[in-house]
């Protein structure tokens, strides 16, 4: 049987527990608010979809833009944003890692990815990296590297 001391010292510990919960509740309850008022949270935030003006007369893969998949509110299915596309998986295709890594890239001997350059003949399996993107990259930064 528990003695008067030990009952209270109990109810006391029970009620500083309650009290403690109740204000982690009123806290998130409070920092959640917030949230919304800022326009935080999942799938809000800042505007990130801005007016661009696209270069005209830049010479382009000749694409046209599928219908039906794009639903996104920011960037509606166009004919610049299928170029983009051809020239990215363009890229990609002329892109490899050295051999002797078994296509995989690792730290340090393998880390690097390099592409085929036009007029190389290696490797002989490897599309030719476009000309008109190493040609813009030599016109956007002289003497960078590739």
């Amino acid at each position: 049987m528990m003695n008067s001391s030990g009952r209270t010292f109990t109810v006391l510990i029970g009620c500083i527990v309650v009290v403690m919960l109740l204000a982690f509740l009123v806290l998130s309850g409070v920092a959640a608010i917030f949230a919304w008022m800022a326009g935080g949270g999942y799938g809000s935030g800042p505007v990130l979809c801005q007016n661009v003006t696209p270069a005209i007369g830049s010479v382009t893969p000749d694409t046209t833009p599928t219908s039906g998949g794009n639903t996104s509110p920011c960037v509606p299915a166009s004919q610049i944003g299928a170029q983009v596309v051809a020239w990215a998986q363009a890229m990609a295709r002329a892109l490899y890692v050295n051999p002797a890594c078994g296509g995989r890239v690792s730290y340090p001997n393998c880390y690097f990815t390099w592409y085929k350059a036009p007029g190389a003949a290696f490797p002989p399996s490897a599309p030719t990296f476009p000309q008109a993107v190493i040609q813009y990259g030599a016109q956007v930064c002289p003497g960078c590297s590739a």
